[in-house]
């Protein structure tokens, strides 16, 4: 008859190998070791694409050890979520279901990206100020459209429109080359346009500013003097 001893020591060596086997798998996983989640909706959709590409869709992982690995891979709520599971192969599936359900929100990001666009500071009279602004919405753009925003949304082209200034704003209008609405790539093309061509300008006016003493200088009439 096994001895409490005995069991606790083939528990541990259990625990051992599979920890082992994860050790194993993780050097030949393409997932970055600072890949981990506390739960954040914003941040979640990137640790899943990654997770799924590396260990959830990879088959020569086995399961007990992608359950292992995923806890591993979570830290604060989203950590205390899946504890009570214990390690079994059934659990895994569970595990990926609680997660999706609570994290994999599109609507709560949607409406969580919409709150950073308006949050974005206006883009002022300044090429600079304006090239920030585009930027900044362009990055939340990209993330909008991962969580399934429409590509021609009339509500977040006004939002967008209204961070620019109206002379800007005139001449991204007049960049359209049809009567049908527009698409959110495309008013921010045309407003990328827009500024490049305010970039270029204000450039250009600086850099003659600069060289205008020098180029002064360079025809100022030099005299020579004859020895008598």
């Amino acid at each position: 008859m096994p001895t409490v001893g005995s069991v606790k020591a083939q528990i541990t060596g259990a625990a051992n190998a599979l920890r082992t086997l994860v050790d194993a798998t993780e050097e030949s996983l393409s997932i970055p070791p600072s890949n981990i989640t506390t739960g954040d909706i914003q941040a979640f959709p990137e640790f899943w694409e990654l997770f799924a590409t590396a260990v959830n869709n990879n088959t020569s992982v086995p399961t007990i050890s992608k359950l292992l690995y995923l806890k591993g891979k979570l830290k604060g709520e989203a950590a205390k979520l899946i504890a009570p599971l214990n390690f079994s192969e059934r659990n895994y599936e569970e595990a990926v279901k609680i997660l999706i359900y609570t994290y994999a929100r599109s609507e709560l990001l949607r409406a969580r990206l919409y709150d950073q666009i308006e949050a974005v500071p206006s883009g002022n009279d300044t090429p600079l100020g304006q090239r920030t602004t585009l930027c900044t919405i362009k990055a939340l753009w990209i993330q909008l459209q991962k969580a399934g925003e429409q590509p021609a949304s009339s509500g977040l082209m006004r939002i967008i429109r209204r961070k620019f200034p109206i002379t800007t704003r005139r001449d991204a209008h007049k960049l359209r080359k049809r009567t049908d609405d527009w698409t959110v790539d495309e008013l921010l093309t045309a407003l990328d346009q827009v500024i490049d061509g305010k970039e270029g300008s204000h450039g250009r006016s600086r850099f003659a500013g600069v060289l205008s003493p020098i180029y002064l200088l360079s025809t100022t009439p030099s005299f020579t003097f004859s020895k008598n």
